[in-house]
């Protein structure tokens, strides 16, 4: 049977047209076992969930360039059975080869977009591996599944027939329903809202990267995390309960003021991810409906944490009462000529809950979650936000990040989260505080003035530590002048923590290259703050080497701010227009 592939369905379509063989839309999750395990039961449990949910069936094939949904009219997802070899480490073995399932690429033309494995990993020890195509399942979906899983199981090894309610329609069937609803005036009334809410908003964040965005972006990513201690949780949830805001929307708040630092942008697009279960018949159904909301943040105006939080609330309220409008859509009415350098519209995107993992319930097993990551990112960030509990049994929030490796370093992503964390932790003490001048890490990872909050005077060092070397001795003094500090700076101090940034940053490099013939690119200071890492960096450089004379830096370092402000807006200037010359010659795809 045959069904018109939903937006989303034809959006993760696309993507795989566009990186064929990437795993970014994979959906992995695994979970230990220990306990006496009848597999033969667990196979016939997932063969009733794939009788049950038609999307377990399906596969997306294009018809004249068009895709849709194929259903069979029946299906098996065999549970492969992965034995390992007696030896050590076979906990370890058995994650390898768990991640190695999770990177596996689906052919979207072929059903079941599900596998599942069991991997043996000791007498009464199993991993049990299910990874799912984002085209036929979201995180509700999932859910959905280890539930029902869970009870068809309970009743095998009971020896009594499960019992599940039915189900009074299928995902072909939403599908035909969301294409007929989005040819009517809810269409209209939906594209009005968001036509009008992202009128002149801006379509890149640009936040400082390790590399130079690519022309054409790849699927390759990595995963950071930190942590947000139990009283800082606390204090922030009595933040939000204060302005009658969720914890998500507080936490998104705090992302959006440290993008706002890094990018020096007041206006901003964050994408947030909608669950698209609009009416209550779709509670029951696997399938995708998750929706993208790219939700417009301002910080105009200087405001206090509390008021950027009253307007990320309020902007997350009026998203999710127009949140039918499929992003597909969206992006073809604002975005028609894209790029492949970037997602459309959104760079950005938060998630809260969407790492919690289900739940497994099987009679007489212990169960345990296990993270999978696939190592791949859909977009510059996305950061997601989750409870957990502590050591001690405390509520406390987990920040995870999804960074594109063909921009971003594991440094730069670490720093960024200990930045947001940081900055959420002031908030949670000083909700009334400017964003502009709430602390952040002090080790921020770029010398831009907003990414430091605002001071009178230059922080104190952090401790004292005499230079070990030439080169350093020559970049101590270097900074003493740049800074115009009275004591020694330490060679392990954070010099935007004390005062540092993007101008003082220009005339450091114009004296490296004078003192040494290195052009030092501006993201070595980003990346490594300190005359310590900066000293290693220009004797590492193939150019070093101890000159006598001035040099065209020279001009650089007498140049007074407004002149360097001025250079600097030209070369930015000059830097997209060499951009946009490229976009415009790549080709022109429409993408998500």
């Amino acid at each position: 049977m045959r069904f018109p592939a939903s937006f989303g369905q034809q959006r993760l379509w696309f993507l795989e047209r566009l990186a064929p063989g990437e795993p970014a839309c994979n959906m992995p999750y695994a979970f230990w076992l220990e306990g006496p395990l009848d597999a033969h039961a667990l196979q016939r449990a997932m063969d009733a969930m794939v009788a049950r949910h038609a999307v377990l069936r399906t596969s997306i094939v294009a018809f004249d360039g068009v895709p849709e949904q194929v259903v069979a009219d029946a299906g098996t997802v065999p549970i492969e059975h992965i034995g390992l070899p007696p030896g050590p480490d076979e906990g370890e073995r058995a994650r390898s080869i768990a991640g190695e399932l999770a990177r596996r690429p689906f052919d979207l033309a072929t059903a079941p977009l599900i596998r599942m494995a069991l991997i043996a990993a000791g007498p009464g020890r199993h991993l049990l591996v299910l990874v799912m195509h984002h085209s036929i399942g979201d995180r509700s979906s999932v859910k959905i599944l280890i539930d029902e899983l869970s009870a068809v199981y309970r009743a095998e090894t009971g020896g009594a027939p499960a019992s599940l309610p039915p189900l009074v329609m299928e995902y072909g069937d939403y599908a035909v329903w969301q294409h007929d609803r989005m040819r009517g005036e809810e269409l209209g009334r939906q594209l009005g809202y968001w036509r009008e809410r992202l009128r002149g908003a801006p379509r890149v964040l640009t936040l400082p990267s390790d590399r130079p965005r690519p022309a054409r972006r790849s699927a390759r990513g990595g995963v950071a995390t930190t942590d947000i201690g139990a009283a800082t949780t606390r204090r922030l949830a009595a933040v939000a309960h204060g302005a009658g805001a969720t914890m998500s929307a507080t936490l998104l708040a705090g992302l959006a003021a440290t993008l706002s630092r890094y990018a020096r942008q007041a206006d901003m697009l964050v994408g947030i991810e909608a669950a698209g279960r609009t009416h209550t018949e779709l509670d029951p159904i696997a399938g995708m409906f998750t929706n993208v909301l790219p939700l417009r943040v301002s910080l105009a105006g200087d405001p206090a944490f509390t008021d950027l939080l009253g307007r990320v609330r309020d902007t997350v309220a009026d998203g999710l009462a127009h949140e039918q409008l499929p992003f597909q859509k969206l992006v073809q009415e604002l975005a028609p000529d894209r790029t492949l350098a970037h997602a459309p519209l959104v760079q950005v995107q938060f998630r809260y809950g969407s790492l919690t993992p289900p739940t497994l319930d099987l009679p007489g097993i212990t169960t345990r979650s296990l993270a999978l990551l696939t190592s791949t990112a859909t977009l510059d960030l996305t950061v997601y936000a989750d409870a957990r509990q502590d050591q001690d049994g405390q509520a406390a929030t987990r920040l995870s990040m999804e960074y594109s490796t063909d921009l971003f370093d594991a440094a730069w992503a670490s720093r960024f989260l200990g930045c947001m964390a940081t900055l959420l932790e002031h908030a949670a003490d000083a909700p009334g505080t400017a964003v502009a001048d709430l602390p952040m890490l002090s080790a921020a990872p770029a010398g831009l003035a907003l990414i430091q909050p605002r001071r009178s005077a230059a922080s104190p060092p952090a401790g004292r530590a005499e230079p070990g070397n030439p080169v350093e001795a020559t970049l101590a003094q270097i900074w003493g002048d740049l800074l115009g500090t009275q004591a020694p700076v330490s060679v392990h101090d954070n010099l935007f923590a004390l005062g540092a940034h993007s101008l003082t940053v220009t005339r450091f490099l114009a004296r490296v290259g004078d003192a040494y013939g290195v052009d030092l690119p501006v993201h070595q200071v980003f990346a490594g703050p300190t005359i310590a890492e900066l000293a290693g960096a220009i004797a590492a450089h193939p150019d070093f080497r101890v000159t006598a004379g001035s040099s065209r830096h020279a001009e650089l370092d007498a140049l007074s701010d407004e002149d360097l402000d001025q250079m600097l807006r030209a070369a930015l200037a000059q830097r997209n227009r060499r951009r946009a010359i490229a976009d415009h010659r790549a080709d022109v795809y429409r993408t998500c």
